[in-house]
C-alpha cells in the first residue's frame, strides 16, 4: 500500500475535458482486464458486462473504438446503459447484448438462477411446486403487473408526467437498486411535486420493469442494443473471454452486513459453473478465459477453479504473472495468492489472484485459463 497522499478525484472528474475520457475503477477490476490482455484483431466476450467498467477497459486495450468486443448482461435496461457507456467513452463498436451468457452457446441448456441473484421481483423459487421454475416466475410477474396496472389506473398519471418518466427511464435504466430515485427526482423536475408523487412513479417503474422482463415491446424498444431473442454463438466463437458473473459479492465490505447464508454461497457456486460451462463451450482451442468474483469465499473461488480444471477442457494460467514484475519478491506473490485450504496444489495458488480487503479495501479474485484440445462434457445437463 502506498504511503504517498492520493490527490482528491472530486474536482479531476468535474472537469468537463475529462468527462469522454476518464472512468473510476477499483484496482482489481483494472487488473482483470490486464490479466485478459485482449489485442486489435481479436474476437472478445465480456459474458457479465454490467455496469460496463471492465468492458470499456478491454475496449481500450484493444482499441479501434472496441471493435470485435461483445458485452453481454441479461438485463436489457444494464444493456443499454454499458452501450450508452461505451458510447459516452468514444467505443461506439463494442456490439451489446441483452441476453442470459448461460445460454449464448448454440443448444445450451437452461437453469434457473439462485434466489438473490435474480432481477426480477416476485419471482417463485419453490421447486416442489408443479409448474417449472420458468411458469413460476411468469405467473408471478402477470399477476403483479396487473396489480400495478390497476393501481396506476387509478391515480391521476398525466400524459406530461409518462413523458418525463420515459425520458428518464432512457437515462437511468430501470435498476431497482439505482434507478428509482433517479428516475422519480427527474420526473418531479419535469412536472412538480403537485402533478405526481413518489408512489405513482414507483408504480409506473413497476410496471415498466415486468414488461421488460416479460420481453414486451414499448417505447425503449427503438434502442439499438440486441435483445436474447438473436443472441447466439456456435462453439470456439471467441479468442478471449472475460467471466465475471454474480456472485455473494462479500468483497464489497458494505454488503457483509446482509447475512448470506451457506447455501446461498452454494447456490452461488453452482450458478458460476453454468456460466464457466458456457464460456469453454465458446472459447476456440488455445483461447483464453479470465474468471473473476468480488467475493471472498473459497467456494466460488478457488473451489470454482478447482471444479473447471477437472470437468472441462481448461488449463490453469499464471495470472500473477500478469501483474506482477518478473523480479517480484516471494512476499508479493504470496500476498496475491489463493487459499491454502483449497483443492489447488501449491504452485497453482500462487497462479491466481486473490485481493484481499484488509490489503486492497476490496475483496476479489481473479484465475486465467487455456482452452485445452481435449473432450471434456461441456454440453451435457447443468446441474
Amino acid at each position: 500500500r502506498s504511503e504517498l497522499p492520493l490527490a482528491p478525484m472530486n474536482d479531476v472528474l468535474a472537469d468537463d475535458r475529462l468527462g469522454r475520457s476518464v472512468i473510476l475503477q477499483q484496482l482489481p477490476s483494472c487488473a482483470t482486464a490486464r490479466v485478459l490482455r485482449p489485442v486489435s484483431g481479436e474476437r472478445v466476450l465480456d459474458m457479465c458486462a454490467a455496469p460496463g467498467g471492465k468492458t470499456t477497459h478491454l475496449a481500450q486495450l484493444m482499441g479501434n473504438a472496441g471493435a470485435g468486443l461483445v458485452a453481454c448482461d441479461r438485463s436489457m435496461a444494464k444493456a443499454r446503459r454499458i452501450e450508452a457507456l461505451c458510447r459516452k467513452l468514444g467505443f461506439s463498436a463494442v456490439k451489446c447484448l441483452a441476453a442470459d451468457s448461460r445460454l449464448l452457446c448454440d443448444g445450451s441448456p437452461h437453469s434457473p438462477q439462485p434466489e438473490d441473484a435474480r432481477e426480477a421481483e416476485g419471482e417463485s423459487t419453490n421447486p416442489a411446486e408443479d409448474k417449472g421454475p420458468e411458469a413460476q416466475r411468469k405467473d408471478g410477474r402477470v399477476k403483479e403487473a396487473a396489480d400495478t396496472q390497476a393501481k396506476l389506473d387509478t391515480t391521476r398519471w398525466p400524459q406530461e408526467a409518462e413523458d418525463a418518466f420515459l425520458e428518464a427511464l432512457k437515462e437511468h435504466g430501470s435498476d431497482r437498486f439505482r434507478g428509482s430515485k433517479r428516475i422519480y427526482k427527474a420526473v418531479i423536475a419535469k412536472v412538480g411535486r403537485d402533478t405526481v408523487d413518489r408512489v405513482q412513479v414507483n408504480a409506473r417503474l413497476r410496471q415498466a420493469r415486468h414488461s421488460e422482463a416479460a420481453g414486451e415491446e414499448g417505447p425503449l424498444e427503438a434502442a439499438t442494443t440486441s435483445s436474447s431473442s438473436s443472441s447466439s454463438f456456435p462453439e470456439a466463437s471467441f479468442d478471449k473471454i472475460l467471466l465475471d458473473p454474480p456472485c455473494s459479492a462479500l468483497g464489497q465490505r458494505p454488503l457483509l452486513r446482509w447475512g448470506k447464508t451457506y447455501q446461498d454461497i452454494l447456490d452461488h457456486q453452482s450458478y458460476q459453473q453454468q456460466f464457466l460451462r458456457t464460456a469453454a463451450r465458446l472459447l476456440r482451442v488455445g483461447g483464453e478465459l479470465v474468471f473473476s468474483t468480488c467475493t471472498l469465499t473459497l467456494e466460488e473461488n478457488e473451489d470454482n477453479v478447482r471444479w473447471a480444471l477437472d470437468n472441462l477442457p481448461l488449463e490453469l494460467l499464471n495470472a500473477q504473472n500478469e501483474v506482477l514484475s518478473p523480479d517480484a519478491g516471494e512476499d508479493a506473490r504470496e500476498a496475491l495468492a489463493g487459499l491454502g485450504s483449497s483443492g489447488l496444489s501449491e504452485e497453482q495458488r500462487r497462479m491466481v489472484l486473490r485481493f484481499n480487503p484488509h490489503m486492497w479495501d476490496v475483496g476479489f479474485f481473479a484465475a486465467k485459463f487455456r482452452r485445452v484440445d481435449r473432450q471434456a462434457q461441456t454440453s451435457g445437463p447443468i446441474e
